[in-house]
Parts: structure tokens; C-alpha cells; sequence
């Protein structure tokens, strides 16, 4: 039977530790806050540093060399935007309710090819406990570029994030907490690691589309076509997934307890509950639910 990885263990173990120190049970409020959220980090995000950016705040940036976008935020929003003028540079627009002192101001740099955007030099670790400590990005992107990236990562602490209509052969989103939502991504390859929020993302995903839950839900739908391959892993959580109509793929399920339904006929020719067969059986599935549920919808 398949297993939890060991990544999606250290998800449960800091989602509890966020839980406990966020209701008072272990520190105080800011150092608790603050403790819990640099081990999140630690083992969830891949730490950029910030510090050695050489630039600050908002900015207007050449888009001319860029093919990969990284990006993390650890609370506040995010809205990323497609223009579809003539212009050829990327827009940094980063604003909050209060003043913020330098070195919390958001860093950037452009390294091989990637601009990487970090929220703050002192990334200000009391995300979720204090409302001062939130603050917006606006992400305006030139159409030509926004719709033909190498790859888009999003690592999140907290928050909410508005993708628009990014198109890229790879797309990598790490949620922590909070919420992501778009309506028209497309990406070769969907990655996605949820450790306690919601996504709710609908796009064009040809060759991949993997998801690792470790609390939370997704809602997923593939439009225009069926991912050739999919691999969902559920601790705790709700996916549903919903693909077109003429879909072709066999699913393969292994359950600890929770529960897999799949809104599509089936033509099994194996006498196996765990298999489920749609038409020829095309794409390759493999869905691992330790506890939560997964829903595979007709569009």
C-alpha cells in the first residue's frame, strides 16, 4: 500500500504546532507566533535571502530577460495580473495600511533568467496573529510574457492569492494557509502542497497534475482535457476534481480509512474495488487518501 511521504508528515506535525500556539496552548501569542512560523519555513518553504536582494520595494522591472517567476508571501494578498498593453515591463506594486520601516519592505532580485520576490527582509514572523503585519502585492505581468513562463512558484505562509491567467510549463503553489484562486491557468505540470487552506483553481494541466494534502481542500478543474498523469495524497482533506466529460483514465485507490467517489461510469475488467476504469483507460491515476475525501466529478 502506498505511504505518506515524510514531507507530508512534517505538514501534519507543524499544522498542529500552528493550531496549539495560534489558541495560546504553548507560547505566548508573539513568541509563539513567531517560533511556530520559522519552523514552518523552515521545513515547507525553501528560504530565500532576502537580505542579499539587492533591491526594495515597489518597482518597474525590464521583462525582456525573465522566464521563471518565484514568489513568497507570508501574509496580506496577492493579485496577479496580465496586461495586455504593449508594455514590456513587469509592475511591483507593494502597499499596506501602515508605514513599514525597510527592512520590512518587500525584496527582489532577477537571477538566471527568475525574478524572485521576497515579502521583507525581516519577514515579519507574527503573520496570523497580528493585522498590522499584513500587506498587498500587486503583480502586473506583460501578457507575452505572463502567458509563455518557464515556471510561476508561489510558496505562502497565509493570505489570499489571485493567480489570473498565468500560462507556464510548470506551476508550483505551497500553501501554508490561506487561499489561492484562479479561472484560467494553463500548465504543462500542476504541483501543488497544501498544508492547512484552500485552493479553488480551474485551467488547461495536459501532462501532470500532483497534489499532497496534508489539511485543507481543493477544488480542482481540468478544463479542455484529462492531465495524461495525476497523483493526489490526502492525510486529512477534500479534493474535488472535476474533468471533462470524455475523460479516459484508470485510477488506482488506496484508502486508510475517508472515502473516493467517482462520478463517472466505469467499465472495470478486473475484479479489484480499488481500480476505477473510464473509457480506454488512457491517464494513469493514483490517488492515496489516509483520511479526508476525493471526488473525481464530470464536468
Amino acid at each position: 500500500m502506498t505511504k505518506l511521504t515524510k514531507a507530508t508528515y512534517v505538514k501534519i506535525s507543524l499544522v498542529i504546532l500552528l493550531c496549539l500556539v495560534l489558541c495560546g496552548g504553548i507560547f505566548s501569542c508573539s513568541v509563539g507566533c513567531s517560533r511556530a512560523f520559522q519552523q514552518f519555513n523552515k521545513h515547507f518553504m525553501t528560504e530565500f535571502d532576502a537580505a542579499q536582494f539587492e533591491n526594495m520595494g515597489s518597482a518597474n522591472i525590464n521583462a525582456d530577460d525573465i522566464k521563471n517567476i518565484e514568489l513568497q508571501w507570508l501574509a496580506g494578498a496577492v493579485d496577479v495580473v496580465l496586461d495586455e498593453s504593449n508594455s514590456n515591463e513587469i509592475v511591483l506594486s507593494e502597499t499596506s495600511s501602515s508605514r513599514m520601516p525597510e527592512r520590512q519592505k518587500m525584496r527582489w532580485r532577477v537571477h538566471n533568467n527568475t525574478l524572485q520576490v521576497a515579502y521583507g527582509w525581516e519577514q515579519s514572523w507574527l503573520v496570523g496573529c497580528s493585522a498590522t503585519s499584513h500587506k498587498n502585492l500587486t503583480l502586473t505581468i506583460p501578457k507575452t510574457l505572463g502567458e509563455h513562463l518557464d515556471s510561476f512558484t508561489l510558496q505562502a505562509a497565509s493570505g489570499t492569492y489571485n493567480l489570473g491567467s498565468i500560462g507556464c510549463d510548470s506551476l508550483k503553489i505551497d500553501l501554508a494557509s490561506g487561499n489561492v484562486n484562479s479561472e484560467k491557468l494553463r500548465a504543462n505540470k500542476l504541483q501543488i502542497n497544501v498544508a492547512s487552506g484552500d485552493a479553488n483553481i480551474r485551467g488547461v494541466f495536459s501532462q501532470l497534475v500532483d497534489l499532497d494534502i496534508a489539511s485543507g481542500g481543493i477544488n480542482l478543474t481540468c478544463l479542455q482535457e484529462c492531465p495524461s498523469n495525476a497523483n493526489l495524497q490526502i492525510a486529512s482533506g477534500n479534493v474535488d476534481m472535476t474533468l471533462p466529460t470524455d475523460s479516459s483514465f484508470l485510477a488506482t485507490v488506496d484508502k486508510m480509512s475517508g472515502s473516493f467517489t467517482c462520478n463517472f461510469p466505469t467499465n472495470n475488467t478486473q475484479q479489484n474495488d480499488n481500480v476505477y476504469k473510464v473509457g480506454s483507460g488512457k491517464s494513469n491515476f493514483n490517488v492515496f487518501i489516509a483520511s479526508g475525501r476525493v471526488t473525481f466529478n464530470q464536468a
